[in-house]
């Protein structure tokens, strides 16, 4: 693959521009897991693009804390951090509240640059995703971490990296994209890789809606039974289920020599039926703001994102719903590593964007 005047083309067929910079990045800082994808020119070659994906968690050594002086050499991050749980006490920089986030953030993208970096004197330019609706004070902590990993930069929210990523897969003109997140699930319908007009809808109930109902469901049931947030959350993620699966979720109890199995299968998928009828009442508000004639294909192309849609049963259970509602053409498809998607995006919106339309980062976290 060479280059010429006009740019190059990477194997994914991503037309680029030419550039002063070499080496591109496309970022999608998650709150559970962290992706990046790369690509750099070197002698008139396309190296790359190549792929990162990392748990958006830092470790810090018992005794220090985040925002500490030095804590870019001892802290470690992603999977390091995770392996070294016994010795280390880890943080999720992109929760909790402003002041535990913001040293926290710090630190992480520090680790990140250096794992970015490594012996490369030069630095990159970045596209960073954020979410729709995202707070201004959420938006400008971005932007200021942005500014701690690259030398330029531009935002792009991830509903438009998602059409350009999806929409370079597939040989229809109308999509639906559902992403599950932690506190609110959103609805976008693109057409021709853009946003439809007045096609988005966000409903406030998402993954942590869901959690705070299986803990009210456990202690309704087990009162004696005290339980983490964290614990919550990977009963969810491991157990939880809606029809039409049905399975048998236990949860084992061990206290010292003695050892109790938990039946939690009814409460789990009571409290996980909550998400369906969520995503339905979103599917039938973003839907009536289309034309009838299109209803059809959008629904024929629906996309679930996010951490909620790995939701045992939740594909088969949509598709299930919308055919019976009388839509035959119906089909409801799960995006897997939705984070690796958004980066690659992201890369390829950096090749594609022309020198002239790069933001200079004028402020950091420093």
């Amino acid at each position: 693959m060479r280059c010429t005047e006009e740019g190059f083309t990477c194997r994914s067929s991503v037309q680029a521009v030419a550039s002063e910079c070499r080496w591109k990045v496309g970022l999608s800082l998650g709150t559970a897991v962290t992706a990046y994808q790369e690509a750099v020119v070197r002698e008139q070659t396309l190296r790359g693009p190549r792929g990162f994906l990392l748990p958006t968690v830092i470790g810090y050594p018992k005794g220090r804390f985040p925002g500490e002086k030095g804590n870019e050499v001892v802290v470690a991050i992603g999977s390091d951090a995770l392996s070294r749980a016994e010795t280390f006490n880890l943080v999720h920089p992109a929760q909790g509240t402003r002041a535990n986030r913001r040293p926290a953030l710090l630190d992480f993208a520090l680790r990140l640059r250096h794992q970015m970096r490594k012996k490369r004197k030069d630095q990159p330019w970045g596209v960073v995703a954020y979410p729709t609706h995202c707070h201004p004070d959420r938006l400008r902590e971005l932007r200021s971490i942005a500014g701690e990993l690259f030398e330029r930069l531009i935002l792009v929210e991830e509903p438009l990296l998602l059409a350009m990523g999806k929409y370079h897969e597939l040989s229809t003109r109308c999509a639906l994209f559902v992403d599950l997140g932690a506190s609110a699930t959103r609805f976008h319908l693109f057409t021709a890789q853009a946003p439809f007009p007045e096609g988005e809808v966000m409903i406030p109930q998402g993954g942590n809606a869901i959690d705070a109902g299986i803990r009210e469901a456990i202690l309704r049931t087990y009162p004696e039974l005290l339980l983490t947030d964290s614990t919550i959350a990977q009963i969810k993620e491991k157990l939880g289920f809606v029809s039409p699966i049905n399975r048998r979720s236990t949860l084992q109890i061990t206290y010292g020599c003695s050892r109790r199995d938990l039946d939690l299968s009814d409460l789990l998928q009571e409290a996980c039926e909550k998400q369906v009828a969520v995503v339905l009442e979103g599917l039938q508000k973003v839907t009536s703001r289309c034309p009838s004639d299109l209803v059809e294909e959008f629904l024929g192309n629906v996309f679930l994102l996010g951490g909620g849609a790995r939701l045992r049963g939740l594909r088969e259970r949509l598709q299930l719903e919308l055919l019976q509602q009388g839509f035959s053409m119906a089909s409801v498809a799960y995006v897997p590593g939705p984070q690796s998607f958004i980066a690659k995006a992201a890369l390829r919106w950096a090749l594609a964007t022309a020198d002239d339309r790069w933001e200079v980062p004028l402020f950091n976290y420093r």
